[in-house]
């Protein structure tokens, strides 16, 4: 059965306003069990009602979502708590202790929320002794052992059961992924990117994109359902960093926490590719990257003359924060520009040996420097194999080098010659084209 709700999710909250099968008093029957569970432990907790809007606690990511299951999307599946079945009898436990029959437990109906497991959704819940209404919608789907009997326990432990064969069954890692990161402000700019690499994606690489999970309506009806993987931002890693650039930097350098993929291709929304691009074009060998390291001399000598400000010296000041970390001494590398191609392994390396020993949250690191230097530097910390390139990118950092690159007639064509793509900085009101 299709969603019966509306729902609007916060970081804290879900708002869930039903709009099927109001005849059946659905809203009055998930209010009882709300509140008649809510010290459990096991469900949300009911914080009140208004306008036919329910407004409970948010107990993380479901096990899979119903588009996902529709979709054939098992990408977002969250880590399943080693205790899982303990948790499970509890949670079956405590609907026998008070008399609950759920009646349409399926993946969606149950949520993860670090190692706690939660059941959500009683708008068909009865009691254990009461017969399930005949002129109710069919519910429980496929969870059920047949189409006429409601069984809590089979329902429950086939979904976690279908839940870790897929997990099984995905286990290996992805050699190489594109991923972005993005929010509804840049919806148009990530449109022109999704269609730029399927335009020129040769090795057909696979895509994932992540926005907050307020946005997730946009982006699917944007970007259709086909081409990529679309994942809730929160997902991810959840930053409480206010400045949206620094927080998009914390979510960046934590998606290899999704155990997806070996490596990943971290593009800007304000990326646009221009020519046929490969695996070859980001990977050395044996799964080991390429990774942009170099000195970003060509861009401090057009700006020494044009910025009211000396860029060097900045550079040198911020890339010698992270320097310091490691105690490194030498020269000041610049690890960037977007795009870059991270190793999951170097993230992992930095979780490790910096981020867990000091009890630090990502979210620390990015208000000292940027991800570009905490990766490079992890990188040469670590020694892992350091094939440099410069950027892959024609990156237009200021209004004033893209006005001269087109006074001078420069083309698509002639930037191809050097780059896979180009990005026009949306921090400049650029446009959305070349």
């Amino acid at each position: 059965m299709a969603s019966t709700s509306n729902i609007h999710i916060t970081p804290d909250r879900v708002y869930k306003t039903p709009t099927l099968y109001l005849e059946y008093d659905i809203i009055q029957r998930e209010v009882f069990w709300l509140k008649k569970l809510s010290n459990s432990g096991v469900t949300p907790k009911f914080i009140q009602i208004k306008d036919s809007t329910l407004e409970m606690e948010n107990v993380g990511a479901p096990l899979i979502s119903y588009s996902d299951f529709i979709n054939k999307n098992f990408h977002n599946i969250p880590p399943i708590p080693e205790d899982w079945e303990n948790q499970i009898k509890n949670i079956l436990n405590i609907l026998d202790k008070y008399n609950c029959s759920h009646n349409d437990i399926k993946p969606w109906d149950i949520c993860i929320k670090g190692k706690k497991i939660y059941l959500i959704d009683f708008q068909w819940a009865t009691f254990k002794n009461e017969p399930f209404p005949p002129h109710f919608p069919d519910v429980g789907g496929d969870f059920k052992p047949n189409p006429h009997e409601f069984d809590d326990k089979f329902s429950i432990y086939k979904s976690f059961n279908m839940a870790i064969d897929i997990i099984k069954n995905s286990s290996k890692k992805q050699d190489i992924v594109l991923y972005c990161k993005s929010y509804h402000g840049d919806i148009d700019r990530v449109v022109n990117l999704f269609k730029s690499i399927n335009q020129f994606n040769s090795d057909n690489i696979p895509l994932y994109v992540s926005c907050p999970s307020s946005d997730l309506k946009l982006f699917k009806s944007k970007l259709g359902s086909k081409g990529y993987t679309l994942i809730r931002d929160e997902d991810i890693i959840i930053s409480n960093l206010k400045e949206g650039h620094k927080s998009q930097q914390v979510i960046k350098s934590n998606f290899w926490k999704l155990g997806l993929c070996e490596n990943y291709v971290c593009l800007d929304s304000d990326s646009l590719f221009i020519k046929p691009f490969f695996k070859s074009d980001f990977l050395f060998k044996d799964n080991i990257p390429y990774t942009l390291c170099h000195q970003q001399k060509q861009l401090f000598e057009w700006a020494v003359n044009k910025l009211p400000f000396d860029p060097i010296d900045g550079f040198k000041q911020d890339r010698q924060k992270a320097m310091d970390i490691f105690n490194r001494k030498g020269a000041h590398y610049d690890f960037g520009p977007s795009p870059v191609i991270w190793s999951s392994k170097v993230w992992e390396y930095l979780e490790d040996i910096y981020i867990k020993p000091n009890d630090l949250h990502f979210d620390d690191l990015i208000q000292l420097t940027s991800e570009f230097s905490w990766y490079g530097e992890a990188l040469l910390s670590m020694g892992f194999p350091l094939y440099p390139l410069e950027p892959l990118f024609k990156v237009y950092h200021y209004r004033e080098q893209y006005t001269e690159d087109k006074q001078r007639g420069t083309t698509l064509s002639d930037i191809s010659k050097n780059y896979l793509g180009i990005i026009l900085q949306s921090n400049w009101d650029a446009p959305k084209k070349y």
